[in-house]
Order: structure tokens, then sequence, then C-alpha cells
């Protein structure tokens, strides 16, 4: 059986457009499939998942990676900021995104301070040695973020959290000899360094616990001989 598309591609804008953000119902949602390009028509009315279906009999059959790639580019479209490794959230402009999967265009591009920053996203193909070399070649710097362990049929707000807030599904490719000056979340860093503080205090007494025992039967049964 064919699996429904839950992701068109409005025929005006050409913007990614998820199903649950559809409120047109039929073929007034005016989107195409993002694969072979037929129109689509939305089914909202339904006791089951809401999704897309072609309007003409076609062999087209969408894959939920492929889905959950678009996704995740239109929330980077949709938001302005995104947390960076080692520096917190990350205020960005001018994001751009390639609709059409090609291995030499990032999947999408964004400004941060005045800095171009590269983002890449991981569902099922790693970044391929082509890739790399014309990061490198660029001096460019690069957001991975990976969705590999994801699952394809991700609701929209969950999947825009892991996208936007996640701080432990990404990690940055720097081949810049300049850092980049991101304006941070303070309030996120300081909770980080105060979470680490407060652990090692719990280990610090943990360990020391341990040992006045110890150190306690040692020096009693030294003064009993």
């Amino acid at each position: 059986m064919k699996r429904q598309p839950i992701v068109g591609i409005h025929k005006v804008t050409n913007e990614i457009i998820p199903i649950s953000k559809v409120i047109h119902v039929g073929l007034k949602c005016d989107c195409v499939c993002y694969t072979c390009g037929s129109v689509l028509e939305a089914v909202l009315n339904t006791s089951k998942r809401q999704h897309f279906r072609h309007s003409t009999k076609t062999n087209c059959n969408p894959t939920p990676e492929t889905e959950l790639h678009l996704l995740a580019k239109t929330i980077i479209l949709n938001n302005s900021k995104i947390f960076f490794p080692g520096k917190g959230m990350a205020e960005y402009t001018n994001a751009v995104c390639e609709i059409r999967c090609n291995d030499l265009i990032p999947d999408a591009t964004v400004n941060v301070n005045g800095k171009e920053v590269f983002i890449e996203i991981v569902v099922t193909h790693p970044i391929d040695a082509t890739k790399y070399k014309k990061y490198q070649n660029k001096q460019a710097v690069v957001l991975v973020i990976n969705l590999e362990e994801e699952d394809r049929d991700l609701n929209y707000e969950i999947l825009e959290s892991l996208i936007i807030d996640d701080q432990f599904n990404k990690h940055v490719l720097s081949y810049s000899q300049d850092s980049i000056p991101l304006q941070t979340d303070n309030y996120s860093l300081w909770k980080w360094v105060i979470g680490f503080g407060l652990a090692g205090i719990y280990v610090w007494k943990k360990v020391s616990g341990n040992r006045r025992p110890k150190r306690y039967r040692y020096n009693r049964k030294s003064q009993s001989n």
C-alpha cells in the first residue's frame, strides 16, 4: 500500500506546507507533490491521520525520510533562533532553504551577526566527502543537525523543538579562521553552568561522605591497639 504524503509544496508561494498547517480541503489547498509535481488534494475531514493525496492516479510513492527532511527545512524558515553548540541560543536572519534535494547545495543558509552559516540536516545519508571538501574550500561554518534516530512520523511541534531547542543532536563543522560572534541566550548558558556546579558538589559530598566512615573506623582501631 502506498504511503500518503503529509507534506506538499504550495503552487503560488513554492513554500513547503505540512498537512497540519493546511486549512483548505481538497484542491483548494493549492498544493503539488514535492516528488512528482502532480496536483494534491488535502484530506482533513478524516478519523485517521490527515494527509494529502494525488488528485490523479500516479505511481509516486513519497518517503517519510524525505518528508522529515522537508519539515525540518520549513521549521528553520519559520523561526529566527536555534541552539548552537558551545554558544547557546543564537538569533539568525535571512534563512534560505533549498526545496529540491541536491547534494551540493546546503539544506539551509542563515545569517548570524553578519556571518554566513550553513545548516545540514542528516536524516538518512551523512554528509559525503565531496560536500566536506566544498565547505573546507569555502572556509565555511556548518551546523549539522542529526535526525537519524528520530521517528519519521513526528508531530510537527515535537520536531520543531528538536530542530530549534535540542542541545544533543547538533555539532559544528568550522573551517573558518574567524570565530562566530553569536548572540547567545546567557540564561541558558548559566543554567548549564549552575547545573554542572551542583552536580560537582553532589559528587564531591558523595565521595567525601563515603571516605569519612572508613577513616573513622581506622582511627578507632588504632586507638584500641
